[in-house]
Order: structure tokens, then C-alpha cells, then sequence
């Protein structure tokens, strides 16, 4: 059917085609130009017609933009002809007129619709500098000759250079079109166009010779070249219509870059020629080289633009290479270890059969399976946890996650029959930590050895050691309040028996009884304040100078430590501010300076400095006592925990001084460190933020008073070796409290003699 309606068209444009030719001889020129008009136009309207149905009868997108571009440019030159004919005089309307066709033409060659189905970004390089070349061109041989040299613009030589380059252009481009189509299709479309161009190509030469020769000449073989074009396009849309989903050449890589850069020298080339042979389509006006110098900076960004977006897609492309590599490697990998896992296969239905969670892994790590019970507890898929770095399912701070980072710990583990267990904080899919007890187990393979890791929730244990701890605090600070009553009555009975009486015997009973009355107080109001601590900490701040705090602990404790032989050394800069709690920040300076005396034996050293780093304050106590072994470090600011080791088995004390210091110091979000070595001494340092001076320093609140410091201050007596002579029996006493001494030696002397040893 498209045969019958196209075929008539054909023939028909075929017949108009040859008028011209066969009527030029008997006609004048000025009839033979309206004949010639009027075969353009009516051939024309063919061509239009053919196109209009080629791009409604097309499936492919690309070739339908393809044709939608030609009926454009065709409709264009349809227009230029009727004005040529009823407007002859108005030039530069029929060189626009050209530039809309040409403007057309040229994105209908760049749309490419043999090298692929629909429009892509991939060949939209070409068309920017193609059209940019062809405005260019238009204001360099149209516009600027019209407007700064109308006489040359008149002879009409500039327009017929711009027509001359811009169909070379055409042809280059459709030549090329034609080479890259290896499929018989597009061979035709590409060839009857470019044949058309061609036509146009040699009429405008034929015009530049015209102009050249100052002759007025219209040959047949002219006027057969200006209606070929038309021809050629209904056989091209014919052609078309005759396959509605033509096929896809082979796509071949474009270079914009070279594209524009040939465009740019030509145009260079054009431009110089012009000014070193004064041709007529220079001007005098210095626009023409702007324009063409303006053209040369736009196109280097151009080939920019384009070199650095290749090489954007060419590092994308490299990447996805190296990752399909990768991905193609680890393939393989997961593949080989899938077959090893055919070896395991009898480990993993024996771990299947346990409760609680078991992994094998390999010595570097590799998990190698994992029963259901890891699954529920990890919350991991079993293929998610298979292949994956044991390490990854222990918090970062833990000891196992850099256990199989060093062969040390595997060859230990290796040498141990019984395995190694360690409590440890695992991870779950959702990165909540919770306790375990890890089990690990030396198993030997015949191909590799492995490891098996058990798991042991230790989360309802630990929570129950929560709820008894939380138990005990709470009962311990309602008996601690309780003690308080009967305390604060036996002092006061004492206070009352020490005013009246007049006996030394009675009298140092009744201070030993009292010293150690506060004794028991100071403990029940440390354990009262634990509490409160724990469950509500109020604080009231307010900015002191340091040197002011740390005047009454400085005194109060110089006195204690010449009482215990000590040398006692204090530096705190004056100009030294922090904001704190007064009562807390003593009670913190307390229980260091009290521990720093009770743990240096006589002849030791205690001193107290303070200095400034950057914002902060370090306040620094430090001793030359027994120093705190490495193990024991890690847990003395824990509560009822004191250094265990044979010489502190013999210092009175139950471990909560240091508890209450780091509890206040957290209350006052500070911080407290230790550096200590054994039989060497102890340094506390106390990070306290630096506060700004005020001009009236807060008055200090209720100090701790002499009471509370005197179980520590009250000189405690030294019992003598005192033997009687009378014929008794003598009693070695050894005891290491000098209270306790006394005590006992009071009671045994009154029927042996007693010698006293600590």
C-alpha cells in the first residue's frame, strides 16, 4: 500500500524535476526563473508530504526526530522560496531564512538514528558545536558584512561563502554517516542525502563563480542541481517508509572534541585568509575578530567540559571494572569456601545440637558456621554470619575483638587443653551490647584446624546481680541510717563522761571509746552519702578560688602527718578558679589525703599541686606509700574494693572512701586517674575544668568540722612495754591497732605481765 501512494510521488517529482531542463532553452530568464520557482514549490510540498508520512509510519524514536527535523528545514526552504519570489531585494531575510533550514538540517544529522533506537545523551556532542559553528558563521559572513559593510554585504559574496561553508559541512557530516552505516538502509538514506547536499553544494559554487565573473546565469544543469535536493529527499523518506523499525548500525565511538576543534581552525583559518587577502566578507570593524576569538575561548571550555566528563566516565567505568573484578574474585572465594564447607558439615550438626550459641571459626577469625542458637542470639541471618570476621560481633573496647590480630593469643590458646574462657560484650545485629561468657576450644582438622566458640548469655545473671547489688546498697543505707541514732548517743555519753572525769586511766579509755565512736560515724555518713549519690546527687555549685578551699584540709592534714612521722608538702597557685560543691569537693580532698597518710608509713613523703593545662586544672596527690599493684587499679574506685596484697591486709578500712571520691567526682562531671607503682607510692590527679575569676569569691558553706577529722586527728597514744616484777606470767600481745592494743593490754595486765608487739 505504500508503494501505491508513495510510488506516483516519485515519478511525479521525477517529471518536475527535468522541466527546468527541457523548457530552459525556449523560455526567457525571467520566465525561467517563475518556472523554476514553481517546480521548487511544488516539489517541496512533495517532499513535505513524504516526510510528514516517513515520520509517522517509523517506530524508532530516534528516526522519528530524524525526520521531524527535515520536515522543519524542508518547510523552511518551502518559506524562503515564496519570499525569494514575492521579496527579492530583501537579502539577509533569505539568508535567516537559510539559517533556520541549516539550523535543522544539521541537528537532524547529529540526532544519529543508525547508531541507536532512541535519542541518548551519548551524541548530543556533536550538535553543541555544530550549531554553535553554524551561528558563528552566520553573524561572521552575514550579520557583521551587513551591518559595518553594506557594499560588500550587496554583492552578496559573504552569504554565498557562509551557504558554501555551512553545505560543506553537511556534506562532511552525511559522508561520514554514510561510512559508519555498514547496513544496506542506511547506506541508501544517507546516500541519496548526501547526494542532495552535494547538489546544493555545487550551486552554491556555481554562484560564488556567477558573482566572481559579474554574469547573470542560469544554466539547466543549475537549475536541475537546485530541485535535485528535493528528489533526494522524497526517495530517502520513500525508503523509509518502506521499513517501519529500520535496524541499528554498529555504534562507533564519537569524538566531539576533535569535532570541535576542526570547526575552530577552519574558522580561524577562514578569518585570517580574509584579512591577509582583504577578501569581501572582511569588514573593517574589529567585531569579526572578536566574534572569532570569542568563538576560539568558548570551544577550549568546550573541550574541557567534554575531556573532563570523559575522564569522569572513564574512572566510573574503571571502578566498576575493578569492583566487577572484585566481586568476580570474591565469587570464586566464596565458591571455594563453600566446598570446604563439606568438610565441616559433620562439626556443624554436632554444634546444631547444642542451646547455647556456637561458632567455628577459622584460626585468622573466619566464621565458618554458626548453629541456630547463634543465629537467635546474634540476630544475624547464618549466611550473614558466615564468612564475616568474628571480631564484628564484639564491642570495639573488648579484648576479643583483637583476639585473632595476634598469633600469640591463637598458639596460647592451641597449647591449652581446657580452652580459654573469658567474659567479654558481644554485639547483635542492632548494635545493642550485652554480657557473655566466651568459650574457646581448640579442634583439630585434618585439612585446617578450627576454633569453637561458645556463647553463654550472661544478661538475666548480670541483671540479677543488678537487682542484689541495688538490694544490698539499699539495705546497707537504711542500716547505715539506723546506726546513726545510737552513734550520735554513745559519743554524747562519752562527750558528757570525758567533761567530769578526773582519772587519766578513765580518761584515755573514754577518748580511745570516742575516736573510734567517729570512727563508725564517718563510715555511716560515707555510706549514707553513696546512696545519696546513686539515687538523686544534688549539688550546689558556686566558683571558688582553690588556694581558699584547700586551706583548711592543708592544715587539718599537716598535723595528721607530723603525728605520723610524714613530711607534708602542698603548692596551689593563688589564681587557680573552679566551680564545685564545697562540701563534696572536701570531702574528695579528704578521703585522698586521708588514704595518702594511711597508706605511707613513717618517714614517707605526701604532697599536694596544682597546676594549669590549657582550661583545666590538675590537682595532684601523691605519696611514697605501698603503691597499688596492676591488678588491683583497674577496680579501687569500685565500692567495698580495696588493694589486695599482704601489706594493706594490716590498715584498717572497708573501701569506700575511694568509691565516694569517684562518685562525687562524676556528680561534677570531672574526671580521676591513677598512676601508681608497687612499693613505690601512688599519684591521684583530679581534672577539674578552669573556671572565670569573680569579683566577690562565694562565702564557703558549713565546713567539715573538728569532730569529723578528730578519729584522724587525736593523737593515738603509744602503749610502753611496762613489765611488773612480780612473779606472773608474761603475754606477748600482737596486735597491729593501737586501740586494740591498749585494749587488751588493760585487761591481761591486771594478772601478767604484758609485752606489746604491732
Amino acid at each position: 500500500m505504500r508503494n501505491v501512494i508513495t510510488s506516483p510521488f516519485a515519478i511525479l517529482s521525477l517529471i518536475i524535476t527535468f522541466i527546468p531542463y527541457s523548457l530552459l532553452s525556449n523560455t526567457t530568464s525571467l520566465s525561467t526563473t517563475g518556472l523554476l520557482i514553481l517546480a521548487l514549490t511544488c516539489l517541496q510540498s512533495i517532499a513535505i508530504y513524504c516526510i510528514f508520512i516517513a515520520r509517522k509510519t517509523t517506530l524508532s524514536k530516534s528516526l522519528k526526530l530524524f525526520w521531524q527535523y527535515l520536515l522543519l528545514a524542508t518547510i523552511g526552504g518551502l518559506i524562503a522560496n515564496i519570499s525569494h519570489f514575492l521579496f527579492p531585494s530583501l537579502n539577509l531575510f533569505q539568508d535567516f531564512l537559510s539559517l533556520f533550514s541549516y539550523f535543522f538540517i544539521i541537528l537532524a544529522i547529529e540526532t544519529n538514528p543508525h547508531l541507536n533506537e532512541t535519542p541518548i545523551n551519548k551524541y548530543i556532542g556533536g550538535r553543541i558545536p555544530a550549531i554553535f559553528f553554524c551561528v558563528v558563521s552566520f553573524s561572521y559572513f552575514v550579520i557583521l558584512p551587513y551591518e559595518f559593510s553594506e557594499l560588500s554585504y550587496e554583492t552578496q559574496l559573504p552569504s554565498v561563502f557562509f551557504h558554501l561553508l555551512i553545505t560543506g559541512l553537511i556534506c562532511v557530516r552525511l559522508i561520514i554517516c554514510f561510512g559508519m552505516a555498514n547496513l544496506k538502509y542506511w547506506r541508501y538514506v544517507y546516500g541519496f542525502l548526501f547526494l542532495g547536499a552535494l547538489a546544493i553544494f555545487l550551486v552554491n559554487i556555481s554562484d560564488f563563480l556567477q558573482i566572481n565573473n559579474q554574469e547573470e546565469l542560469l544554466s539547466s544543469h543549475n537549475a536541475l542541481m537546485q530541485l535535485f535536493p528535493y528528489f533526494a529527499l522524497i526517495m530517502s523518506a520513500k525508503i523509509s517508509i518502506q521499513q517501519l523499525n529500520p535496524p541499528i548500525s554498529k555504534q562507533y565511538e564519537t569524538h566531539a572534541e576533535l569535532y570541535t576543534l576542526l570547526l575552530v581552525i577552519c574558522l580561524l583559518f577562514l578569518h585570517f585568509i580574509g584579512i591577509e587577502y582583504r577578501l569581501l566578507y572582511n569588514t573593517p570593524s574589529y567585531w569579526q575578530s572578536v566574534v572569532i576569538f570569542g568563538t576560539l575561548f568558548s570551544s577550549t571550555l568546550f573541550i574541557s567540559f567534554l575531556t573532563l566528563k570523559k575522564r569522569k566516565v572513564y574512572n566510573l567505568l574503571k571502578q566498576n571494572y575493578q569492583h566487577a573484578i572484585s566481586t568476580q574474585d570474591s565469587l570464586r572465594s566464596h565458591n571455594k569456601e563453600l566446598n570446604k564447607s563439606l568438610i565441616y558439615s559433620e562439626n556443624k550438626a554436632i554444634v546444631n545440637t547444642s542451646n547455647n550459641a556456637i561458632l567455628t571459626v577459622s584460626t585468622i577469625g573466619k566464621i565458618l558456621s554458626a548453629n541456630p542458637s547463634a543465629v537467635q542470639v546474634f540476630q544475624f541471618l547464618e549466611q550473614d554470619l558466615v564468612g564475616a570476621n568474628v571480631s564484628s560481633l564484639f564491642s570495639q573496647e573488648d579484648k576479643m575483638h583483637y583476639f585473632f590480630e595476634y598469633n600469640s593469643n591463637v598458639f596460647a590458646l592451641q597449647r591449652k587443653d581446657k580452652g580459654l574462657s573469658l567474659e567479654c560484650k558481644a554485639i547483635r545485629s542492632d548494635q545493642s551490647e550485652f554480657p557473655v561468657q566466651v568459650e574457646l576450644q581448640w579442634a583439630d582438622r585434618q585439612e585446617s584446624p578450627l576454633i569453637v566458640i561458645t556463647f553463654i548469655n550472661l544478661t538475666a545473671r548480670k541483671l540479677a546481680e543488678q537487682q542484689a547489688l541495688e538490694l544490698k546498697d539499699k539495705f546497707i543505707a537504711n542500716i547505715s541510717h539506723e546506726f546513726r541514732t545510737p552513734l550520735t548517743i554513745i559519743n554524747g555519753v562519752l562527750d558528757r563522761y570525758l567533761d567530769h572525769t578526773e582519772s587519766p586511766e578513765e580518761s584515755q579509755e573514754l577518748t580511745t571509746a570516742k575516736r573510734n565512736g567517729l570512727r563508725l560515724v564517718r563510715m555511716v555518713e560515707q555510706l549514707l552519702e553513696l546512696s545519696r549519690l546513686n539515687d538523686n546527687p544534688k549539688l550546689s555549685f558556686a566558683t571558688y578560688r582553690l588556694e581558699t578551699l584547700m586551706s583548711m584540709p592543708s592544715d587539718s592534714f599537716k598535723r595528721l602527718a607530723k603525728q605520723s612521722h610524714l613530711s607534708f608538702l602542698i603548692d596551689i597557685p593563688p589564681d587557680l578558679w573552679l566551680e564545685c560543691d564545697a562540701q563534696a569537693f572536701e570531702k574528695i580532698i579528704f578521703n585522698l589525703l586521708a588514704n595518702a597518710i594511711k597508706y605511707t608509713p613513717a618517714g614517707g613523703e605526701i604532697s599536694v599541686n596544682a597546676y594549669q593545662e590549657k582550661d583545666t586544672i590538675i590537682l595532684d596527690v601523691i605519696d611514697t606509700g605501698i603503691g597499688i599493684n596492676k591488678e588491683s587499679q583497674s577496680k579501687i574506685f569500685e565500692r567495698f574494693q580495696r588493694a589486695e596484697d599482704q601489706k594493706n591486709q594490716s590498715i584498717f578500712g572497708v573501701g569506700i572512701g575511694l568509691s565516694l571520691v569517684n562518685e562525687l567526682v562524676k556528680a561534677h562531671h570531672w574526671r580521676i586517674s591513677l598512676a601508681s607503682e608497687y612499693n613505690q607510692g601512688s599519684k591521684f590527679s583530679l581534672y577539674i575544668p578552669l573556671a572565670k575569676p569573680v569579683e566577690v569569691e562565694s562565702t564557703l558553706p558549713h565546713r567539715m568540722s573538728e569532730e569529723e577529722l578528730s578519729s584522724l586527728l587525736i593523737e593515738q597514744n603509744s602503749t610502753s612495754n611496762k613489765v611488773n616484777n612480780d612473779n606472773q606470767q608474761v603475754v606477748l600481745i600482737i596486735e597491729d591497732n593501737l586501740d586494740m592494743q591498749s585494749h587488751i593490754k588493760q585487761v591481761v595486765e591486771q594478772a601478767h605481765h604484758c609485752m606489746i608487739a604491732s
